[in-house]
């Protein structure tokens, strides 16, 4: 069990210690930023780039849900990496669980512990699991 929850742990060291990633966290974290702000939490918008990039309008490249849980992360963290990165975190967090879960029930502990230990220390599931 400890080391499921170190697992469950390792995205989560020093995912606020890095600004956003160029164009998309920004892009992703202005949308949520609007939301946040009260501009609308039905419809992600962005501020479009023609005829006039003061314009707000619909970006809808993401599921509405990511928008919203960052807008709500915004709100109660307050305006840094962590608030726009903590949906994924927590998902990258439940799936070491999920997969522990599911290793146990199929094959018994010892295989779902491999399992996560194997997909928490997997380079892409962890690059991945830390983008907001």
């Amino acid at each position: 069990m400890i080391l499921v929850a170190a697992a469950m742990a390792l995205p989560w060291i020093s995912a606020a210690d890095h600004s956003l990633y160029s164009p998309d966290e920004g892009r992703y974290a202005t949308v949520a930023q609007h939301m946040a702000d009260g501009d609308g939490w039905l419809v992600p918008l962005q501020y479009g780039h023609s005829p006039d990039p003061r314009e707000l309008r619909p970006h809808l490249t993401k599921p509405p849900l990511v928008y919203w849980l960052q807008a709500v992360g915004l709100r109660v963290l307050g305006h840094g990496e962590l608030a726009i990165r903590w949906p994924s975190l927590v998902a990258t967090s439940l799936a070491v669980v999920l997969v522990f879960w599911t290793g146990t029930r199929v094959a018994g502990a010892r295989t779902g512990l491999v399992a996560a230990a194997l997909l928490a220390v997997m380079p892409l599931h962890l690059l991945v699991g830390r983008l907001g």
